[in-house]
C-alpha cells in the first residue's frame, strides 16, 4: 500500500495525501501553528481512520473464517 503525500506551501499548513486507490485526504493545521483550519489536522486524521481500520478487522476477520455475523445492536 502507498500514499503520496504534498505539502500545500501556499496554503500555509495544508497537505494532501493521494491514496494507492486513487482518493484525495486534505489536511490543515491549526492558525497557530501557520495552518489556515480549512480541514482535519494530520493526527485527527489519523486518529479517524484508526478506528474504522480496527473495526473492519474485527468484522473481516470472523467472515474469512465463516464465523456467522455477530447481532447487529
Amino acid at each position: 500500500m502507498e500514499c503520496t503525500i504534498d505539502w500545500l506551501a501556499a496554503s500555509g499548513m495544508a497537505f494532501s495525501a493521494e491514496t494507492d486507490s486513487g482518493h484525495l485526504i486534505v489536511m490543515d493545521g491549526a492558525p497557530d501553528g501557520g495552518g489556515r483550519n480549512l480541514a482535519p489536522r494530520p493526527v485527527e486524521t489519523v486518529l479517524a481512520g484508526t478506528g474504522p481500520c480496527t473495526a473492519y478487522a474485527v468484522v473481516r476477520i470472523p467472515r474469512r473464517g465463516r464465523h456467522p455475523r455477530p447481532p447487529s445492536r
